[in-house]
């Protein structure tokens, strides 16, 4: 069973709303640290298309943890945000969901 340990919602402008979860499971053969995550950024003037999505769901990509770019959802690898962080500590997990959030709005707005 998973559960929401952190959760944000930001707006970049009125029309391009950012949204992020990290949810935390019992156990997980899927997900190292029993760790997953999604940050998406979503243009509601273009339709509801994504920006930006980051997230670590093995959806046939290569790297675990990736980036989804633009609607033709090209992905390139990011670092994992979990590498240095005891999955037991959730102040540990939290602040590296913090910091990852933090690079995520600022690639948002860097492509806008």
């Amino acid at each position: 069973m998973a559960e929401i340990i952190w959760q944000r919602e930001d707006y970049i402008r009125e029309d391009i709303d950012l949204v992020a979860v990290l949810w935390k499971f019992d156990e997980s053969d899927e997900f190292k640290h029993n760790l997953k995550y999604k940050i998406q950024a979503t243009d509601y003037s273009k339709n509801g298309e994504t920006v930006l999505r980051y997230d670590n769901a093995n959806d046939s990509h290569a790297d675990r943890h990736h980036k989804h770019i633009n609607k033709e959802s090209s992905t390139e690898a990011i670092e994992n945000p979990f590498t240095d962080v005891d999955p037991d500590n959730v102040e540990e997990v939290i602040e590296a969901m913090n910091e990852l959030w933090r690079k995520f709005k600022q690639e948002v707005k860097q492509l806008k």
